[in-house]
């Protein structure tokens, strides 16, 4: 399950372990995951508006087990 948080990306896996997948001092409004699971796309809120971020994920989460 991926949760998005005020400033974060979260994923838990099935016995509910959590992993910060992304972080960010900016508010997380949404976020799309990537067909492969290799990147996020992010759209975050700051105080000059709305940025939108493409982050690869460095340390994939062990999708088979999860």
């Amino acid at each position: 399950m991926w949760l998005r948080q005020r400033h974060r990306v979260l994923f838990l896996s099935k016995e509910m372990e959590e992993e910060n997948v992304y972080s960010t001092n900016a508010n997380v409004k949404v976020f799309y995951l990537s067909a492969q699971r290799d990147h996020l796309l992010v759209m975050e809120e700051t105080n000059q508006g709305e940025r939108l971020c493409l982050v690869k994920l460095s340390d994939p989460v062990d999708w088979k087990a999860a």
